[in-house]
């Protein structure tokens, strides 16, 4: 499709320097933003009057085994969830990314919930790749690679139970939950 361009880069820089865009899209990404307010303005100035923007961020940490209970076992007890803070789960709170869109001068944002099955791995190997993926990236492996290095065997091993128990036969399949976001800009460009 000749009109799509892929560009690769800060979204802010990129989105402030290549506009006006009609459509800004996010899979799991916003939620690491510092300053999440003035991301979502700057993509406003670049979008034309109109212009959608649609992202997925997750719902609320006990709704998403994959990170809460991971890191819980890598913890060696139940963690309270993240909070607002830049991460996977800043965004859980649909009245806080309601206030940040309307700071931002978003209109009509509106959250769907989503319930869906989060897959792994699949396969004869299936728990092995799944704690393999959840031992680099994710809540749990940040937390592991914070312990002091006697402590990090203990809590792969718990993390590994818990990847063993959401394994059904065929995959290892976690619940999961998250928020498909709208919004619009609004009659004319910022």
């Amino acid at each position: 499709m000749p009109q799509i361009r892929v560009l690769e880069g800060d979204a802010e820089v990129v989105a402030a320097s290549e506009g006006p865009f009609d459509l800004i899209f996010s899979r799991h990404g916003v939620m690491f933003f510092p300053d999440p307010v003035r991301a979502f303005q700057t993509f406003g100035r670049a979008s034309t009057p109109g212009a959608s923007l649609v992202f997925s961020s997750f719902r609320d940490w006990a709704s998403n085994p994959w990170a809460s209970e991971l890191a819980s076992a890598a913890a060696g007890e139940v963690l309270p969830s993240p909070g607002r803070e830049a991460g996977g789960f800043a965004f859980a709170d649909p009245d806080h990314v309601l206030e940040i869109l309307g700071s931002s001068e978003w209109a009509e944002a509106e959250p769907q919930a989503v319930d869906f099955q989060y897959v792994a791995a699949e396969g004869d190997d299936a728990v092995s790749q799944a704690f393999s993926f959840f031992a680099e990236i994710g809540p749990a492996s940040r937390l592991v690679q914070s312990l002091p290095e006697v402590e990090r065997s203990a809590a792969l091993e718990r993390m590994r139970g818990v990847v063993q128990s959401h394994f059904d036969g065929r995959a290892v399949v976690f619940p999961a939950a998250a928020w498909i976001w709208r919004a619009k800009t609004g009659s004319t460009a910022f």
